[in-house]
């Protein structure tokens, strides 16, 4: 239970972080390109903690929070693609 609230809690700073990225780059940069830098990003941010967590999981065997954690927010990254307002 405590590891689906620390999900939850991960996921609303990563939204955080990707519509302040956003708007920043908006100022100087169009939509379009506003959008692919933040997904590149964000995606180059989840993979060493997805990484980390699949070793985590191979060597512990039952510790999948992390790796779970990373996979979630990626698959939110691709549904979410193109809405950040």
């Amino acid at each position: 239970c405590e590891a689906a609230y620390h999900a939850v809690k991960l996921a609303g700073y990563h939204q955080i972080c990707c519509q302040a990225l956003y708007a920043l780059l908006c100022n100087k940069f169009s939509q379009k390109t506003s959008e692919t830098i933040v997904a590149v990003v964000s995606f180059f941010a989840l993979l060493p903690v997805a990484i980390i967590g699949f070793m985590m999981l191979l060597q512990s065997k039952h510790n999948f929070t992390l790796f779970f954690i990373s996979i979630y927010l990626m698959v939110l990254l691709v549904l979410k693609r193109g809405r950040f307002f």
